[in-house]
């Protein structure tokens, strides 16, 4: 399957940092996308993540805070795509380069997985992957 460029899954970079674009809200205010952690801070999320896990009813398990996907997609494999902030306004004065990149199908599968399936997921993203379908 090809995907272009600027679609789901595209890879672009954004103040010297690395996301994955889940797409623009109808109204074009907010631009949905994922920070591509490296590996140090993929380890400490994960970490962090094994440590919640035991505790179903603490707050930070409603909170984007612990979502993410671990990549494997090629020059991305075991890095972690991080949901916090996911939605937050852009900078205008900082472009949205997109790279020659596209995340693998079991990645854009995984993403949209979670995405329909977590509870602190906003509303409005998951109306932007319920169209993709």
């Amino acid at each position: 399957m090809t995907v272009e460029l600027g679609t789901f899954g595209s890879v672009f970079e954004y103040k010297s940092q690395y996301y994955v674009y889940f797409g623009w809200t109808t109204d074009g205010a907010r631009l949905f996308a994922g920070k591509i952690l490296d590996a140090q801070k993929t380890q400490l999320l994960q970490k962090a993540s094994y440590k919640y896990e035991s505790k179903p009813n603490h707050p930070i398990k409603t909170s984007l805070t612990l979502c993410f996907v671990i990549l494997t997609t090629d020059d991305l494999k075991g890095r972690a795509t991080s949901f916090h902030r996911t939605g937050d306004e852009p900078d205008t004065d900082n472009e949205i380069n997109f790279l020659d990149k596209v995340l693998n199908d079991n990645d854009r599968e995984a993403l949209k997985k979670t995405i329909l399936q977590d509870e602190a997921m906003p509303q409005s993203l998951q109306e932007i992957v319920k169209k993709l379908a």
